[in-house]
């Protein structure tokens, strides 16, 4: 029995010995190359991304500030205008009387402008008057085409102001260009007429004086219409009116 359990443990022995070096080895020696990793790599996927769309605030602040630079420009060009703080305006005008018929004479006159408030219209009254007869007939006719020396001339007419406002916030005044028209009566030498009147005229700055300044430089061309009646059957004529003067605002 001894000897059964002797040879049973030097087979078990040889058993351990012969499969422990079968086993595989673990351990990386020199040249050998590391065991392979079981993942794969990983892939980058690109993914296209749409940009986002403006919002809709930042476009109508744009627009809003584009509304406000164009009035700011419009203002700015308004700067120079003829917008002023003032309701009336008077004047005085010199310059010379066209009669188609008297010829040229000299001729003054005195006018006051109303301006309502926020409007591109005016209204203008004026009153003058100058010698009847100029040199050309006098010298021709003697003097005879009428039974006075003088004209007295009414005018009451209405105007509209090429830029605009006539009456605004108090901005200085600049090239003012205005158009009129109204009625007109002349008592020319002694005979009495009634007629139309258009022109046009222009109010500027007096140089050499503050922008802000409620004295103005005006000219003026008024074309008077009426029926003349001189030793013979009336005829319509047209007669200029050439006018330079100085307005003060008030």
């Amino acid at each position: 029995m001894a000897v059964q359990s002797t040879t049973l443990v030097a087979i078990a022995a040889l058993f351990f010995v012969a499969t422990s070096w079968s086993a595989p080895r673990k351990s990386t020696g020199p040249g050998r190359p590391p065991a392979p990793s079981s993942r794969a790599p990983a892939e980058t996927v690109y993914v296209p991304v749409t940009p986002p769309a403006a919002p809709v605030q930042e476009s109508r602040a744009a627009e809003s500030a584009a509304r406000e630079n164009d009035s700011r420009r419009r203002e700015a060009a308004a700067s120079t205008g003829p917008l002023r703080p003032y309701a009336q305006a008077f004047g005085m005008n010199v310059g010379f009387y066209a009669a188609e018929i008297l010829g040229s004479s000299p001729y003054a006159n005195i006018f006051w402008d109303l301006y309502p408030e926020s409007q591109a219209f005016f209204f203008q009254f004026s009153g003058g008057g100058g010698p009847a007869q100029s040199a050309i007939s006098q010298k021709l006719r003697g003097g005879d085409y009428t039974s006075h020396s003088y004209n007295v001339i009414l005018e009451a007419l209405g105007g509209y102001s090429v830029t605009g406002l006539t009456r605004g916030d108090g901005r200085s005044g600049g090239l003012f260009p205005y158009f009129v028209a109204g009625i007109t009566a002349v008592w020319q030498g002694g005979n009495p007429n009634i007629g139309a009147v258009g022109g046009f005229g222009n109010r500027m700055n007096l140089p050499f004086m503050a922008k802000n300044s409620p004295f103005v430089l005006n000219y003026a061309i008024h074309d008077q219409v009426y029926s003349e009646k001189f030793n013979s059957d009336p005829a319509l004529t047209q007669n200029f009116v050439l006018l330079l003067g100085v307005q003060k605002y008030f």
